[in-house]
């Protein structure tokens, strides 16, 4: 995934997340916002965590801005490791 998908991708999370009452946009530009979150991300993420690694946590925002309800038989299917990976990956970043 490169910049702009990941870019696109981010965009259209903080849009669901605005449209659902989640959080509240006040800029006039909000690629100003996606620009700051993308550029954290890849400078943190880039160093730590591998491509399907990276691609998993932006899976599992995306799962979580659109509500979507898994089970285990569709967790790798959809976020793209297993959940012990996932759990890896979180104690990669530091996240509990």
């Amino acid at each position: 995934m490169n910049e702009e998908e990941i870019k696109s991708k981010v965009s259209e999370v903080l849009k669901s997340l605005e449209d659902s009452g989640d959080i509240v946009i006040t800029t006039t530009m909000p690629s100003l916002i996606v620009d700051k979150v993308v550029g954290a991300l890849g400078s943190n993420f880039q160093s730590t965590l591998n491509d399907n690694e990276f691609r998993a946590v932006l899976n599992s925002l995306n799962v979580l801005a659109h509500d979507v309800k898994l089970d285990s038989r569709d967790f790798q299917t959809i976020i793209g490791i297993e959940k012990e990976e996932l759990k890896v990956v979180f104690d990669k970043l530091n996240v509990s």
